[in-house]
């Protein structure tokens, strides 16, 4: 996934309406540049601060990371339960159906 033919290939897909599907155990598996391009991630638990504090850094997350870290552990409590985020439109959700509201 370190391939520059991936980078340019999330960079250009905007352009031609696509939908690219990355999937990865691990955020350091893209370059930096490549995680600014992606839309939604899907956060299942188990993942480290560490790699948590690189995604926010590197997805140009737009809430604190201390919050970023809260919506993570209370989305991923459950089991099969994930963290959606929407870097488009700035959304934090529980799964797809509850939508978390972040009071400025």
């Amino acid at each position: 996934l370190k391939y520059n033919s991936v980078n340019t290939l999330l960079k250009h897909n905007r352009h031609f309406k696509l939908s690219t599907i990355c999937s990865t155990h691990h955020t350091n598996t893209l370059k930096p540049e490549a995680l600014k391009q992606i839309d939604f991630f899907l956060l299942f638990k188990g993942i480290t601060e560490d790699r948590l504090k690189l995604l926010h850094e590197h997805a140009a997350l737009s809430v604190p990371f201390n919050t970023f870290c809260k919506l993570y552990e209370n989305a991923t409590e459950e089991q099969y339960s994930f963290l959606f985020v929407d870097t488009r439109n700035d959304m934090f959700r529980k799964k797809f159906d509850k939508m978390y509201v972040i009071k400025s």
